[in-house]
């Protein structure tokens, strides 16, 4: 017997919870602006149309980006998006576009306008200058994520710098997520720190590379191995120099979606980057919340292979408040 949901079942709760989510859309947007209109699903979440205005409830993985694009296909230039998850962070987000977007929690049949919330800045990371030597000695990307420092091969996180739970002193956590830490840390434990981080990178030289045999671990985060690239070869994109930045929700899973950021400049004016890779309704959303984080005043640098640029993520970048562009990237980027 086992205690994990079948396929069959996680597709009956995911059609169950769509179908709640969009009588409620129907009740909330009725109550507060008396339109009665046809729902589309957004995942779960649930959207509508009346006319020029669009009523999106978001839910799940699907964010602002995606209530965006389903109002510019509808043909609304009026967006009402009703967060209930993270309203002041859908807020934030949504005031970096000129377009007209209101967002909005739910209080039982009652909407109230969501304020604007600052990210979690924490305690930041670690400092262990000695640690951070051995990670780059190894040729790995030393990346700020929240609290820890993490080591980066090829954009894959091999490695992490934390503090310990008994001393708050800066430690190594070796492996690549979390069960792998746990496991690295059971049975090789007695290595030294440099011998730990060559033994994890050693394991992926053939895996993380162009024309790398097949295998999972080389798909996973490819919006950090662009980033890792154009760190090297900051030419490729017209930017001078570039350095890694973090964003304002730092990564915590493999299989997350998200963007990579970095700073640099362009002809000696500050730049973002932001690099996204496939197709990702989110990626301008998340690009704009970090240039906000990292230096409001820089030009945004959106970076995609050149085979990702399409016209609603072309149209997304146009629609922001501050300077912002499409960064093409040609040729193969896996390098």
């Amino acid at each position: 017997m086992t205690d994990e949901a079948s396929p069959a079942d996680v597709a009956e709760a995911a059609q169950r919870l769509a179908q709640r989510n969009a009588a409620k859309l129907r009740a909330l947007v009725r109550d507060r602006w008396g339109v009665e209109a046809a729902h589309a699903a957004i995942g779960t979440g649930a959207a509508s149309a009346d006319g020029e205005r669009a009523f999106v409830l978001l839910d799940g993985d699907h964010g602002l980006g995606a209530a965006i694009a389903w109002a510019r296909r509808a043909g609304a230039t009026e967006l009402h998006v009703i967060a209930d998850e993270t309203p002041g962070t859908v807020a934030r987000q949504a005031a970096e576009f000129a377009s007209s977007i209101s967002v909005w929690v739910s209080a039982g049949r009652e909407l109230q306008p969501a304020e604007p919330t600052e990210p979690d800045e924490g305690r930041g990371p670690p400092d262990a200058p000695d640690l951070v030597a051995v990670l780059e000695s190894e040729g790995l990307d030393v990346v700020v994520e929240g609290d820890r420092l993490a080591g980066e091969y090829r954009g894959l996180e091999v490695v992490r710098i934390v503090r310990a739970l008994d001393n708050d002193e800066p430690i190594l956590e070796v492996g690549v997520g979390r069960f792998d830490r746990e496991l690295t840390a059971m049975m090789h434990g007695d290595l030294p720190d440099a011998a730990s981080v060559t033994r994890v990178v050693e394991q992926l030289r053939e895996i993380r590379r162009p024309g790398g045999r097949n295998h999972p671990l080389g798909a996973l985060v490819p919006e950090r191995w662009l980033r890792h690239t154009l760190l090297a070869e900051p030419g490729r994109i017209g930017v001078d120099d570039l350095v890694a930045a973090p964003t304002p929700a730092p990564r915590d899973r493999l299989r997350e979606r998200g963007v990579a950021a970095a700073v640099g400049t362009r002809a000696g004016e500050a730049v973002v980057v932001a690099c996204t890779v496939g197709v990702d309704l989110e990626a301008v959303v998340l690009a704009a919340d970090a240039r906000r984080s990292i230096d409001p005043d820089a030009t945004l640098l959106v970076a995609m292979p050149q085979r990702d640029v399409l016209p609603v993520v072309g149209a997304m970048v146009a629609d922001l408040v501050r300077p912002a562009e499409i960064a093409a990237v040609a040729g193969d980027w896996k390098t």
